[in-house]
């Protein structure tokens, strides 16, 4: 799998919950997440982190995530 979508019923990724994803190229989060627990994406070099504009997710600070991610809106 290389790209995923969660579902607008989701509010939470747990700890390593993609952990070693290295296939994994695209992941599309919507407003409804609010939490997400540290190391959630951890060695997943290739990943590219979709998020709405003004969601939670858009606000998390800087070092959560090393790799790339992009607002949408």
């Amino acid at each position: 799998m290389t790209d995923i979508t969660i579902p607008d019923n989701v509010i939470s990724i747990g700890k390593f919950a993609f952990r070693d994803c290295s296939s994994l190229k695209s992941i599309t989060i919507p407003a409804s997440v609010y939490i997400i627990d540290a190391f959630s994406f951890v060695r997943c070099e290739n990943l590219v982190i979709n998020i709405h504009a003004g969601s939670y997710v858009d606000q998390i600070p800087k070092g959560f995530y090393f790799g790339h991610y992009r607002v949408i809106p």
